[in-house]
């Protein structure tokens, strides 16, 4: 059921951003997730995905919806990233631009 893969897939998603934490060095995930974060707050799934990888200090840097169509737009796609590359993105990004 979709409840089943979803809890699995949650579990598994969890274990790999606990090792991925565990080593300490900046982390870029990116993911078709299926996951659309427009529904957050609403379907439980998806709050837990983001709850865990907001947990393990990961943020997302896409905040519009990625699939458009003329009957819908979904939120499906994310970029996370760990605070420490948010960090050097920031010094880097600046750096660049001078």
């Amino acid at each position: 059921t979709y409840s089943e893969q979803c809890d699995t897939f949650l579990q598994h998603f969890h274990e790999h951003l606990d090792m991925l934490s565990s080593i300490n060095i900046p982390v870029i995930i990116f993911t078709d997730s299926n996951f659309n974060l427009s529904n957050c707050g609403v379907d439980d799934k998806i709050t837990s995905y983001v709850d865990t990888f907001h947990s393990f200090g990961f943020l997302n840097v896409i905040s519009k919806a990625t699939r458009l169509s003329n009957e819908s737009k979904t939120f499906i796609d994310q970029i996370l990233i760990n605070d420490f590359f948010d960090k050097i993105w920031v010094n880097y990004s600046y750096k660049s631009i001078l």
